[in-house]
């Protein structure tokens, strides 16, 4: 038979199918603790400053370890590292999920996932929150499959999309078995003016320059660097809201300490102190009530549902009506884009760069935008965009001379931009905070004093500043008409 083995068919491997390795996970690994508040029974969550590991990594760590050795079983970041918004809303299981674009939102009604924008209202109101998982290897512990962190806080997400970017940019995309290191790292953060430490996740590249030129050169240096796998996917049920994580599945669950509950004791009497002086009551709700209230709100859906299917008056859409709906939206915010970008050509703005500068500077946006972000801003925001068209309009010949005057004469006076002057002018009770540059400039066209009164109020603080030792800043003046809220994207989470 010429050294062909007869015992072997023909076709016994199927191309890209069969060269597929499928890694199953092994565990979770926490960023925190679950915790029996001794007043009320309930648990709630308390970050940590080490990593809640299973067993079998305690024995070789210890039980507080603070970083990890750990590899990845392949090179794909999106595949290691997956991100995603997600809203759980106050059931356990996943309701919506999407990527800042697009997301698939279920249909409480029919009980399908619907194609929809994304970010939404709930990103706003903190209920939806960007979440991520890390999946890799640990060889000194086992290597029959990978372990699991979920997070999201918004400094270690970046943290480690940076360290996955770095390593791949100095072994040319290929990370896989090579060794890392995962730390829980202490990191300042301030909200609501209250500075706070969290320990947030940070990954290195732990090899030599030795093993980094082998590396170039292309030598393998760790067994099955080359392999492809697959990692097993979550199953529906595994993606769960992390406030339901619980004991049986891995989540240690302490009770308070006696210093704990004094600590409580006195947050809730700054609370009480807190809530006489505002007179705004504080409002808590249980879990158990969101739960009945969901639930309730859902039976009132499924009758009033039966009751319109009944008499003809279904109103649910399928998934091609949500996708057509959906189309014509995007086709909608196009229109106006394209609108606001050719009467933002005939000014001289010829990029979305320059837009979002010519909106800043004129007060319209308080703070610098993505792309993305403003496309979205001015595409639901009717004000927004209102004022933006009414700013782009160009002012007649007359106009433009008497306010290229009046600039001059304001730069003389060392107030060189538009939010100044708008600024000064609030100082001076002249607009109230918020009005529109146009309306200021249109202000200071028809009262001529009107400029000389912020000059004056432009000396008066700069003279008061100076008394004060300090040196004013381009920042500062609208700073002191309306500052805006940092939230905290680092809150303690078992899970973040």
């Amino acid at each position: 038979m010429n050294g062909e083995n007869i015992f072997r068919q023909r076709f016994t491997r199927i191309s890209g199918l069969s060269a597929i390795r499928r890694l199953p996970r092994l565990g979770k690994i926490r960023l925190g603790i679950k915790k029996v508040s001794q007043k009320t029974g309930k648990e709630y969550p308390s970050e940590t400053d080490y990593f809640v590991c299973p067993a079998e990594i305690k024995k070789f760590y210890g039980d507080e370890p603070k970083e990890l050795n750990i590899s990845f079983p392949m090179n794909d970041p999106e595949v290691i590292f997956p991100q995603c918004y997600k809203w759980y809303g106050s059931s356990m299981g996943l309701k919506c999920r999407g990527d800042g674009e697009t997301a698939l939102r279920l249909n409480e009604e029919t009980k399908e996932m619907e194609e929809r924008e994304c970010p939404c209202e709930l990103l706003e109101e903190g209920k939806c929150k960007q979440r991520a998982s890390l999946v890799f290897m640990m060889p000194g512990i086992k290597i029959g499959g990978v372990y699991q962190i979920d997070l999201s806080s918004y400094h270690s997400i970046v943290d480690i999309n940076s360290g996955i970017d770095y390593a791949r940019a100095l072994l040319g995309d290929n990370i896989a078995f090579v060794p890392f290191k995962l730390k829980r790292v202490p990191k300042e953060t301030h909200a609501e003016g209250k500075k706070q430490i969290h320990y947030t996740l940070q990954l290195e590249l732990d090899i030599t320059e030795d093993d980094l030129a082998k590396l170039q050169e292309g030598k393998r240096l760790f067994w099955g660097q080359n392999r492809q796998y697959e990692i097993e996917s979550p199953k529906p049920e595994d993606d769960i809201n992390p406030a339901f994580d619980s004991k049986a599945k891995g989540a240690v669950i302490e009770p308070e300490t006696e210093g704990e509950v004094k600590k409580e004791k006195e947050k809730e009497a700054k609370d009480q102190e807190k809530q006489k002086e505002t007179k705004e009551p504080i409002k808590e709700k249980s879990k158990e009530q969101d739960l009945k209230k969901e639930i309730e709100e859902s039976r009132a859906r499924e009758t009033q549902l039966k009751k319109d299917q009944e008499e003809g008056k279904s109103k649910l859409k399928s998934y091609q009506e949500s996708k057509s709906i959906y189309k014509k939206k995007v086709e909608e915010e196009d229109k106006i884009l394209l609108a606001i970008s050719e009467k933002a050509q005939k000014v001289g703005i010829d990029s979305f760069e320059k837009l979002v500068n010519f909106a800043l500077e004129r007060g319209i946006i308080k703070t610098h935008l993505t792309e993305h972000i403003a496309k979205k801003v001015l595409t639901t925001n009717k004000e927004v965009y209102a004022r933006l068209m009414k700013a782009l309009e160009q002012p007649t010949e007359g106009d433009k001379e008497k306010l290229d005057k009046i600039f001059e004469t304001l730069k003389e006076a060392g107030i060189t931009t538009w939010r100044e002057i708008a600024g000064f002018a609030c100082m001076g009770d002249l607009i109230e905070p918020g009005t529109a540059i146009e309306d200021v400039q249109k202000l200071l066209t028809e009262d001529p004093e009107a400029v000389e009164k912020i000059i004056n109020v432009a000396k008066i603080e700069e003279e008061r500043e100076i008394e004060e030792g300090q040196e004013i800043a381009d920042e500062d003046i609208p700073d002191r008409i309306g500052k805006l809220e940092v939230k905290n994207e680092d809150a303690p989470y078992p899970d973040e």
